[in-house]
């Protein structure tokens, strides 16, 4: 039942429309924090993307190395994947069903972001940093259309290996009550906006955006559980 009602949701027009809802019921909510994070974006944009960039690119250090490697593993689908499975198993929640919701939750948000965030790659375009250095080199997919492709090199913004993280790591933030594991959660995601720069995949902006829509879709999730699921007394996987 567990699988079944993963996939319901997943695939559901109506769970989809309901999460959009929420998510822009959030950007209205808190519209001040969104103008600001946009307004940000685009000064490092404009004015500071590529130094910092080219500076954050540079660093060699065994540390550097290290939470580089760490934010690539953190990165990549299947390793969200494993730890929202093993992560839920030991949440500290009362009954099996309130542990398979945050597991479910966790699981809707990362393949959510997933998909969600190609969107905007394709649209907007933008160069990856190793191709040439053009941090405002834009909307270069609308060029192969007559190939019928799209470029991997020109898929820069947003960054979806930090859109992904976050949107998992947002939602066992959340739900935990324990202060050390929320805290633990929240910063996870930086590190992997940390990796996808010092790898020359992405500029700082694409990673803050990432960051930004990631906190967004698993905060949208989260909500749109807690009410669906959660707080349904009516709710079981018996069903």
């Amino acid at each position: 039942m567990f699988f079944k009602t993963l996939f319901k949701n997943l695939f559901s027009k109506n769970s989809t429309a309901a999460i959009l809802k929420q998510c822009v019921n959030n950007l209205k909510t808190y519209w001040i924090l969104t103008l600001s994070i946009v307004a940000f974006t685009l000064v490092s944009i404009f004015f500071f993307d590529k130094n910092i960039t080219e500076f954050i690119i540079t660093q060699k250090g065994d540390v550097a190395l290290f939470f580089s490697g760490l934010g690539y593993i953190l990165g990549q689908m299947h390793y969200p994947l494993l730890a929202t499975i093993v992560l839920g198993l030991f949440f500290s929640f009362k009954n099996i069903k309130d542990k398979a919701i945050v597991m479910l939750a966790a699981i809707h948000a990362m393949i959510f972001a997933g998909i969600f965030v190609q969107i905007p790659k394709y649209l907007f375009g933008r160069a990856r940093p190793f191709h040439g250095y053009e941090e405002l080199s834009w909307f270069n997919n609308y060029r192969l259309f007559g190939s019928g492709f799209f470029s991997y090199k020109y898929m820069s913004m947003p960054s979806g290996d930090t859109i992904t993280i976050a949107a998992t790591m947002i939602v066992f933030a959340l739900y935990t009550k324990n202060k050390l594991l929320k805290t633990i959660f929240f910063l996870t995601p930086l590190i992997t906006v940390f990796t996808r720069v010092h790898i020359s995949k992405h500029w700082l902006s694409d990673t803050l955006i990432g960051l930004s829509l990631g906190f967004l879709i698993g905060k949208s999730i989260y909500e749109y559980y807690n009410v669906t699921f959660i707080e349904n007394p009516d709710f079981s996987f018996k069903k």
